[in-house]
């Protein structure tokens, strides 16, 4: 890095701390992270023992879970005031963008019930999955194979580009 302009200094190796963490660096997202992780704690959130970014508030009158995947955060709760409370909270400090009601996140899509419940399907991605391994035309299955096969360590050969099974 070099002194930015308007810094005059005699000695070249002087150094400017910086106050926040520069966009594009590796430690970027694990400090916004944290920041975050601060910021939830502070407002009476906990993270989960299973997935340490689910965070989660119970209160006896509401429940709200967030959870975080790289720079997604789904918000949702019992009391949709609360809700909406937690994200004017985490605007202030943070700069979001409401994306209302979510439809596909990490291979799940999400369609809205009209008696307010969720219904989660992960049809599109498997429907993809196959398309990408040229087994759409495949008939299903109960059970992904024999039950009573007995494999062999010599009963084939092996694959002459593993690059696709890698990828699945």
């Amino acid at each position: 890095m070099k002194q930015p302009l308007g810094f005059e200094s005699a000695s070249p190796n002087l150094v400017c701390k910086l106050q926040k963490t520069l966009y594009g660096l590796k430690q970027a997202p694990r400090s916004w992270f944290q920041n975050l992780s601060s910021t939830l704690q502070s407002l009476a959130f906990y993270t989960t023992k299973s997935d340490t970014s689910l965070f989660v508030k119970f209160m006896p009158s509401y429940t709200i879970y967030v959870l975080i995947y790289v720079d997604e955060i789904i918000i949702t709760g019992s009391s949709k005031h609360e809700v909406t409370t937690l994200i004017s909270q985490l605007s202030e400090c943070f700069a979001l963008k409401d994306l209302d009601h979510i439809h596909y996140f990490l291979g799940i899509e999400v369609t809205y019930l009209q008696n307010a419940d969720l219904l989660l399907s992960q049809s599109k991605y498997i429907t993809d999955l196959l398309r990408h391994t040229n087994m759409l035309s495949t008939n299903p299955l109960p059970t992904p194979m024999e039950s009573t096969l007995r494999l062999q360590q010599d009963a084939s050969s092996a694959m002459n580009d593993p690059t696709l099974y890698a990828q699945l």
